[in-house]
């Protein structure tokens, strides 16, 4: 028995519907995947690894007791007229230093 033109026209637009919705998908898919790596990458500039890596494995990060701390409050003077005349990635660069240097203190 023949298919009807009708029949074989909405199975044509059935599977056209379902492509274009796997498609859909399969973008929503790479752009997560983008933004979770985006995240990853800032998890760990920002965070010392043992933190990045609890924040990646479970959400949270346990408190952990300290015998003693250091807390060190600075304002860098002229600060925000300095960083609006240089590049982010010289600033940046500059503020690692210093803040390396306060570690070592």
């Amino acid at each position: 028995k023949p298919i009807s033109r009708s029949i074989v026209l909405a199975r044509v637009r059935s599977q056209l519907a379902l492509k274009a919705t796997h498609d859909a998908l399969r973008a929503q898919i790479e752009l997560s995947e983008q933004s979770n790596l985006r995240v990853q990458n800032l998890l760990y500039n920002i965070f010392p690894i043992e933190i990045a890596d609890e924040l990646s494995s479970s959400g949270q990060v346990l408190p952990v007791r300290h015998e003693s701390a250091s807390i060190l409050f600075t304002d860098f003077s002229g600060f925000t007229h300095i960083a609006a005349t240089m590049p982010a990635s010289y600033m940046v660069s500059e503020l690692n230093e210093i803040f390396a240097a306060f570690d070592d203190i």
